[in-house]
């Protein structure tokens, strides 16, 4: 509920922004606060202590380690799933929705917070109940004295027993500070599967396990080296950029709002953002201005589709081959919701902003509604997309919208240590659903894994154009020499005395490489990392023997320095001088850092590596 007031000028209002549970929750969680302290709500879940005071203390080889690790994950989803099982889906999306994101475990990263969120998230998918239980209700089937256990009968609270008659919604019902308290165990067990993946990840890269007394309990025993490696590796995780999936395919997402194919799509607000940063929105669309400076649950960012499905199309085939569902008809159906979204925002008021901002998330919505207005949207989607709408029949539409569904089939398929796949259209009792945007951009991300085809090369084409700044100064053809060699560089850039010669590696990454597994990290290292950099620093001792080509003359130039380009951020293995630029800076880079690298001449100067060209 929200409320304006008139300014001075007359050109703007001042909004207050109010739902049923906001105050009531504040309450709760005060409540909560006079039993439970910070440290409690941050401490390890019991099952942590309970599970390893079993172990012997001390430390264990990556192998029998990871076994141990493995079976404390099957622990805790067991128990995690038992939880969840009394519950219905209903309940959780609505409550946790409504529940800042925030730290639950000694790690406060907001990574952390984010992944956390999204294993609970996948466990809410995989073992909620479908039906309603007995802790949520459509707010027309219940006396007002049932929600929220009846905390809003409190004369404090007649604005939101005014808000709540207002219309039917679903509500809380038989609800207090105790089931609050239960939820954040729920949200503590979802952060012993991320801390256990984590050390499932770094034992992976050949740290031992070590157990010890709680409250740890087990901690990797990684040495100062792999503790550097692995710090550097997820440093440059959080700053990568969002124009690549996980089939190694890179894609143009400049944020260029002006450009077509640009869709709106919402990610957890792990960052910070608060209303100071809509102020200039909501001015311009709505004509208010926020009354505090409040902080939303999501952020919806600028994504280009288009450009998504266009660098995707060559996987068109083999999708419909493993689907039975087209690719367009797919990524129809997430344009049309997102546009859609955007209307609503336009039309509706701030209001619809605010709840999908705090939420991402609408619903109950009947199948029928669902159907109805994604066919209204489809061809603006197509437009958006590029797609003639008579290239996508309606039946592909219904099989999109089922292949976007979750239910009982395929509900077995969502990982917890990985986390997903998350689902978009979430059954909630008979033929009614949420609509969850919250996890597209991840669903995209991963569309692809495990759809093979047998020529790719145009992957690595794609991670070409996306590094070429400017023209290349060697040919784009092989560098070929009066003799007959020649060697292919894919693409070479000159800093002063320097030339920056890059080799471009665009595998795709697997969940098994996510999870820590051990062959799947050595895989990865020897056919990107390794392979990379041998490649590379044979052309470059080619280059500096032979700077004098037939259709090519690097005589003007001193060094050259030889980098590997990945679409992902790599795992550097060693701090050997070998697979650094710099103590900081690794010879793998993503298109984003080998842009900085080019821009960067102090580091260029003095890089490790650089080979001199011979006269």
């Amino acid at each position: 509920m929200y409320n304006h007031k008139n300014q001075e000028d007359d050109t703007s209002n001042t909004l207050f922004m109010l739902d049923y549970y906001q105050r009531p929750f504040s309450l709760l969680h005060q409540e909560s606060a006079r039993t439970y302290t910070h440290h409690d709500f941050t401490r390890p879940h019991s099952i942590r202590s309970r599970f390893w005071q079993l172990i012997p203390r001390g430390e264990y080889p990556l192998e029998e380690g990871r076994i141990y690790l493995n079976s404390y994950l099957d622990s805790v989803e067991a128990e995690l799933a038992k939880q969840i099982r009394r519950l219905s889906l209903a309940y959780c999306l609505h409550l946790y929705r409504r529940l800042s994101p925030g730290p639950i475990g000694q790690d406060q990263q907001p990574r952390t917070i984010g992944l956390t969120r999204a294993v609970l998230e996948a466990a809410i998918q995989k073992y909620a109940r479908f039906q309603l239980c007995n802790k949520i209700a459509d707010s027309a089937t219940v006396p007002i004295e049932k929600v929220l256990g009846g905390l809003l009968m409190a004369p404090e609270f007649e604005v939101e027993r005014n808000f709540v008659a207002q219309g039917n919604q679903l509500v809380l019902t038989d609800f207090t500070n105790t089931d609050l308290l239960s939820f954040y165990e729920l949200e503590r067990l979802a952060y012993e599967i991320w801390r256990t993946a984590a050390a499932l990840r770094t034992t992976g890269k050949g740290a031992p396990l070590i157990v010890c007394d709680p409250p740890d309990c087990f901690v990797d025993g990684r040495s100062p080296e792999l503790d550097f490696l692995v710090t550097k590796y997820d440093q440059r995780i959080d700053k990568s950029g969002l124009s690549h999936s996980a089939s190694g395919v890179v894609f143009s997402n400049e944020d260029e709002m002006s450009a077509a194919g640009f869709v709106f799509l919402p990610i957890y607000n792990i960052g910070g953002v608060t209303g100071k940063d809509y102020k200039k929105l909501f001015s311009k669309m709505y004509r208010v201005i926020l009354k505090s400076d409040i902080s939303y649950n999501f952020v919806w960012i600028p994504f280009n589709l288009a450009e998504y499905r266009k660098a995707h199309l060559p996987f068109a085939a083999p999708f419909y081959e493993k689907y039975g569902v087209s690719l367009d008809a797919v990524l129809a159906v997430v344009a049309a919701l997102l546009l859609r979204v955007l209307y609503i925002w336009q039309q509706t008021g701030i209001g619809a902003f605010t709840k999908f901002h705090q939420r991402a998330y609408e619903g109950p919505c009947s199948k029928k509604f669902i159907l109805d207005e994604i066919m209204l949207c489809i061809p603006a989607a197509c437009k958006t997309l590029g797609i003639h709408r008579s290239a996508i029949p309606s039946k592909e539409i219904k099989n999109a919208i089922k292949f976007w569904g979750l239910d009982v089939s395929n509900r077995t398929d969502i990982g917890l240590s990985y986390s997903g796949p998350h689902y978009l259209f979430l059954p909630i009792y008979s033929d009614w659903f949420f609509i969850d945007y919250a996890w597209i951009f991840r669903r995209l991300h991963d569309l692809f894994v495990g759809i093979w085809m047998p020529n790719q090369n145009f992957k690595g084409d794609a991670l070409e154009s996306a590094i070429r700044k400017g023209k290349s100064i060697l040919p784009t053809k092989p560098c070929k020499t009066s003799a007959g060699e020649e060697r292919q560089i894919d693409y070479a850039v000159e800093c002063g005395a320097h030339i920056i010669i890059a080799e471009c590696k665009a595998v795709g990454t697997s969940i098994a490489f996510d999870r820590g597994d051990p062959q799947a990290i050595k895989h990865r290292t020897n056919n990107v990392v390794e392979r990379g950099l041998s490649e590379v620093d044979d052309k470059a001792k080619w280059l500096s023997v032979h700077p004098l080509g037939n259709n090519y003359d690097l005589s003007n130039y001193d060094y050259i320095l030889p980098v590997v380009v990945s679409p992902f951020v790599e795992f550097i293995p060693s701090k050997d001088t070998r697979y650094w630029v710099s103590k900081d800076i690794p010879r793998i880079l993503t298109p984003k850092e080998f842009e900085h690298l080019v821009n960067d001449p102090p580091t260029i100067k003095n890089a490790f590596n650089r080979i001199s060209l011979l006269s």
